[in-house]
């Protein structure tokens, strides 16, 4: 584990505990905390769904127009085919995770 990741594991078990003790002291404001949390998640995943849903529409039609995708580099035509190939074999599991969380 990097240095970078243990220093994010200690300072989110530190905010846990601290918020475990703010929720202890004064329960009825934790009861507020936690839904005004939960709203704020549930809208970020909104827009998230949405902005994948686009770029996800975006990325099959320039791909069927035979346009060069914007995840792909500049390389040889050769080259180019295998990125399609592989931006190809994402596009069914990108389906499936629209289709069951979507």
């Amino acid at each position: 584990m990097s240095l970078g990741r243990s220093v994010l594991l200690v300072l989110s078990g530190v905010l846990s505990i601290a918020f475990g003790m703010l929720i202890s002291i004064q329960p009825a404001s934790g009861l507020l905390a936690v839904a005004w949390l939960i709203g704020l998640n549930a809208i970020l995943a909104g827009i998230m769904y949405v902005v994948v849903y686009f770029e996800s529409r975006s990325l099959a039609s320039s791909l069927a127009l035979g346009l060069q995708s914007p995840y792909q580099t500049q390389a040889s035509p050769q080259q180019n085919g295998e990125h399609v190939v592989h931006v190809l074999h994402v596009l069914p599991a990108l389906r499936i995770v629209l289709s069951e969380y979507g």
